[in-house]
């Protein structure tokens, strides 16, 4: 550990595999890759906003999954979890996710207290810093700016309506994007 506390201080951008974890370094982030299944992830977004008392819809928790997803790749050069990505007439969408918070339509996704999650409060990881920058550059903007965002962007302007947006065309963009000027 001593040796990557060593290259972050010179500015290295490096990922090397370390007892079969992955180790990913650049300016902002030390991360150890970890796959996150895609429906715990959904609900700490959600408990997130809902504890800052911030609006979350179905509509924008996909494209928040989708900036997770792209900056995952962009850091880490792995993906954050393994679902697919589709091109839907109002941007990417991960189906299983859209179907599970549907009810809701386009209202505000609140989850009961006791559902409620401080997962990304809690965990102190680069992995959760990098998700928590995503969150807090998506808070102020409406589903709508999401949505213009990434129907400007060519992972989705490259697919076809209902087809996968592929991983490589997500990690092409964001390694030479980096559309939430997050600075990563």
């Amino acid at each position: 550990m001593e040796k990557l506390e060593e290259l972050l201080k010179n500015g290295y951008q490096k990922c090397y595999n370390y007892k079969n974890k992955i180790l990913c370094i650049c300016e902002r982030y030390c991360i150890e890759v970890t796959k996150m299944d895609v429906k715990e992830l959904a609900i700490g977004i959600i408990s997130y906003y809902n504890n800052a008392n911030k609006q979350i819809s179905n509509l924008k928790l996909q494209k928040i999954l989708y900036y997770i997803q792209g900056y995952a790749m962009r850091v880490t050069n792995s993906i954050a979890f393994d679902s697919k990505i589709y091109n839907w007439p109002y941007g990417p969408v991960i189906e299983e996710i859209y179907f599970e918070y549907n009810e809701c339509r386009a209202k505000n996704i609140v989850l009961k207290e006791d559902d409620r999650t401080n997962c990304f409060l809690k965990d102190k990881s680069a992995q959760a810093k990098l998700i928590l920058d995503v969150l807090n550059h998506c808070a102020d903007k409406t589903a709508y700016e999401l949505v213009r965002m990434t129907h400007s962007e060519d992972p989705w302007k490259n697919s076809k309506l209902h087809e996968e947006i592929t991983i490589e065309s997500i990690s092409k963009y964001f390694s030479d994007h980096d559309p939430l000027n997050i600075g990563a």
